[in-house]
C-alpha cells in the first residue's frame, strides 16, 4: 500500500467548508484573547484530533484505517507517539460517537482462548483503557501482557464483561451460550464449566 500524506489530507478534509470547520476550531485557541498562550503539544493534539476525527467519521468500523502503522505512515511519526496523542485526544477532545461497549462487541471476533485465559487484540488504546477500566471496576484484573494490544483475562472477569454490556436480560442463557460456543471452538475450553 502507499501512504500519500497530500492525497489523504484531500480525501479527509475534501471542500472548503471541512477546511473552514477545522480552520476555526484552531482559531478558537487564538483569537479568542488567548493568542500565543498554547503550547506545541496541545497544538499537535488539536491537530491530530482534528484529522482522526475526520477519519472516525468516514471509517470508524474499518480500524486499519486509524491503526498506530496506518496513522504513522501518513503523519511521518512513531507509533508510540500516534499512541500517545489518542490517548491525549481522546482526554481532551472526546470523540462524539464513541461507545467503547459497541466497539468491543465489534472486537470480540478475535477473542481467543488459550492457557486458561481469554485473549483479544484490542487494536485502539482507548478502548483497551476503557475495557481495563470496566474489568477493574468490577473488582477484577487484567494480566498485561509485552503486546499493549492484547487484552490478556480470566475467563470469569472476561464473562462479566461481556454479560454486563451486552444488555441481555437472560443473563444466565447468555452465558451458557457463550460457554457452549467457546468449548465448541476451543477443546481445553471445557475447563471454563469448572470454573464458572
Amino acid at each position: 500500500m502507499e501512504y500519500n500524506s497530500q492525497q489523504r489530507y484531500n480525501e479527509l478534509f475534501p471542500n472548503d467548508a471541512t477546511k473552514a470547520k477545522a480552520f476555526d476550531e484552531i482559531a478558537k485557541q487564538y483569537y479568542f484573547c488567548n493568542f500565543g498562550t498554547m503550547q506545541k503539544s496541545d497544538i499537535d493534539v488539536l491537530l491530530f484530533s482534528l484529522y482522526i476525527d475526520q477519519i472516525l467519521s468516514q471509517t470508524e468500523e474499518k480500524v486499519d484505517t486509524y491503526s498506530d502503522y496506518t496513522l504513522s505512515k501518513y503523519l511521518g511519526i512513531t507509533q508510540s507517539r500516534i499512541s500517545t496523542l489518542k490517548v491525549k485526544k481522546e482526554l481532551k477532545y472526546p470523540y462524539p460517537d464513541f461507545d467503547w461497549k459497541e466497539s468491543f462487541l465489534r472486537v470480540l471476533e478475535n477473542a481467543r482462548y488459550e492457557n486458561g485465559k481469554i485473549k483479544v487484540h484490542i487494536p485502539d488504546k482507548n478502548l483497551y483503557l476503557e475495557v481495563k477500566n470496566a474489568i477493574e471496576c468490577k473488582k477484577g484484573y487484567i494480566d498485561v501482557p509485552l503486546n499493549t494490544h492484547l487484552l490478556q483475562v480470566s475467563p470469569e472477569y472476561f464473562i462479566d464483561l461481556v454479560l454486563e454490556i451486552s444488555g441481555d436480560e437472560n443473563k444466565k442463557k447468555t452465558k451458557e451460550n457463550l460457554i457452549k460456543k467457546l468449548n465448541e471452538k476451543y477443546h481445553d475450553a471445557r475447563k471454563l464449566e469448572e470454573n464458572l
